[in-house]
């Protein structure tokens, strides 16, 4: 085999590529993903913060109580609390219901009864709504303890939480197994499949007869899934760039920061040395078994055994992750295409040393070696055969001679 020529056919199938359609589509779709949920609260903040800012009136006669003191302190992003004397709650109530209100919510207090009323608008989201609420009660609380004769001190004391939350790791492993299982699924039914579509095509059209006579099926294949590779980091190489621009530009999502997070490094060597090595065991698998197809018809036939096994793995994944059994997870290291997948589970539920993960990797490296011996073979003998014309001419024979006797 001569790089030279599978570097010149890996060339023509990154520019083939990103000349077309698709290259655009998964890049713009996946830089709106990122954008959208890295950022999503800072663009929701950015774009209705001021449609979301709300105002609450507390009628409240002694400004100088512990409870008044409390609310005039009060800081939120989405209220804006003022008390108020003005004789007017009833008005201010029943005004309520009106799109020309000044207020969105309003409490009284009664100095009597020691009741506190909450009433407001309807049209307050259900953050807002929440938060307001519970923050008057804990005044309510605030301004009957007061009534008690309780001082600060002792009011302080009563009131104040007595839980503290810390936070250690908001995600589990699942969600860690199930987003790296997600990209590894999605990123060979993208790439990959486009393999095994590209050598149909070119073998149905007979470009790739005018192609062998140039390289050989060996150079052709490795040009390809070299080829495709490029095209994987390429997106990879600028969705990052995306994900570090917007992360500087805005506060990013909690959630995403804790999923990021949450891979430590045992867990993201194991993921990406299982991108590469499932993106070839799986491409030299598709580009086998689409060399074999004669027609645009036959494309389903030939990506079908490897569609389902894909399914299968992905699901193989989702179940030990669900139930994790370190057992089931250790055997499945040695079943090939399923492992690709099994195995970021068992490093990521599992505490595995260094060595574990590199043994793993060397007996996937070693699929991956005879996995490319038999799927090249047969691919050299798929891309030249054009067994559906051949039967085609027997089927011609059989029929004619059938219908002279």
């Amino acid at each position: 085999m001569k790089m030279k020529k599978a570097l010149l056919e890996a060339k023509f199938t990154y520019v083939n590529y990103v000349k077309g359609s698709a290259f655009r589509i998964i890049l713009f779709i996946g830089v709106i993903l990122i954008i959208g949920l890295v950022n999503i609260d800072s663009i929701n903040e950015f774009l209705f913060a001021d449609a979301e800012k709300y105002k609450a009136g507390v009628y409240l006669e002694n400004k100088e109580s512990i409870s008044a003191k409390m609310i005039m302190q009060a800081h939120s992003e989405l209220f804006e609390y003022l008390i108020l004397n003005d004789n007017k709650s009833e008005e201010n109530i029943n005004n309520l219901a009106s799109k020309d209100s000044i207020y969105d919510v309003i409490v009284k207090f009664d100095e009597n009864t020691g009741k506190v009323s909450f009433y407001y608008e309807s049209g307050i989201s259900a953050q807002g709504m929440n938060e307001s609420a519970g923050f008057m009660q804990e005044a309510a609380k605030v301004y009957l303890l007061e009534k008690e004769g309780y001082d600060q001190n002792e009011i302080s004391k009563l009131v104040a939480p007595n839980i503290e939350f810390i936070p250690f790791n908001m995600v589990n492993q699942s969600i860690i197994n199930l987003v790296a299982n997600m990209l590894l699924f999605f990123t060979i039914f993208i790439y990959v499949v486009h393999i095994g579509n590209t050598i149909t095509e070119e073998k149905t059209s007979r470009i790739a007869e005018t192609l062998l006579s140039y390289i050989s099926p060996l150079e052709m294949l490795i040009g390809k899934l070299a080829g495709m590779l490029g095209i994987l980091l390429t997106h990879l190489a600028s969705f990052c760039i995306v994900y570090l621009i917007s992360t500087s530009a805005f506060q990013s999502y909690a959630i995403f920061d804790s999923i990021v997070s949450a891979f430590n490094a045992k867990t993201l060597f194991m993921m990406l040395c299982m991108f590469i090595i499932g993106y070839v065991e799986y491409g030299f698998l598709y580009a086998a078994n689409s060399s074999f197809a004669d027609t645009v018809q036959d494309i389903g036939q030939a990506s079908i055994v490897q569609s389902i096994l894909i399914v299968i793995a992905f699901y193989f994944s989702l179940i030990l992750q669900m139930h994790y059994d370190s057992k089931l997870a250790h055997i499945l290291i040695f079943i090939p295409f399923v492992s690709v997948f099994s195995n970021i589970v068992l490093t990521a539920a599992s505490n595995i040393s260094w060595l574990m993960i590199l043994l793993v990797i060397a007996v996937q490296i070693i699929y991956t070696v005879l996995i490319g011996y038999f799927c090249t073979k047969r691919f050299r003998y798929g891309i030249t055969k054009y067994g559906a014309q051949k039967r085609s001419r027997k089927r011609n024979v059989f029929i004619n001679s059938w219908s002279n006797q």
